[in-house]
């Protein structure tokens, strides 16, 4: 069935009389406007790691930057392997020491 729009329709396609349905908003009156206005992420530093070059909105990061980025690029570029996160307060990223291939025996 074919559903007919308006108040002087006296049938259908089919030859069948058909009232019509209206739809009002009236019903959504009475709901609170959405929130337009949209908190801003927290950011996040990060420390680039060679060899990569990282960018955010136009800016390059070189391997041993600091950039201070939104929470989730910050947490993509993590789990990439490109950066590493730095907590409040902390200047610097402790070096490892490397690893020695071989259980040789130190000379003296």
């Amino acid at each position: 069935m074919i559903p007919t729009f308006g108040p002087n329709v006296s049938g259908t396609a089919f030859g069948k009389e058909d009232k019509g349905e209206f739809f009002t908003d009236l019903a959504f009156a009475n709901e609170p406007e959405p929130k337009s206005v949209v908190e801003p992420e927290p950011s996040r530093r990060v420390k680039v790691l060679a060899p990569f070059l990282v960018a955010h909105q136009g800016v390059r990061y070189y391997p041993d930057e600091v950039a201070e980025v939104p929470e989730s690029v910050a947490l993509h570029w993590r789990a990439s392997g490109w950066v590493l996160l730095l907590e409040e307060g902390v200047k610097s990223v402790p070096v490892e020491k490397a690893r020695r291939r071989a259980n040789r025996p130190q000379p003296e």
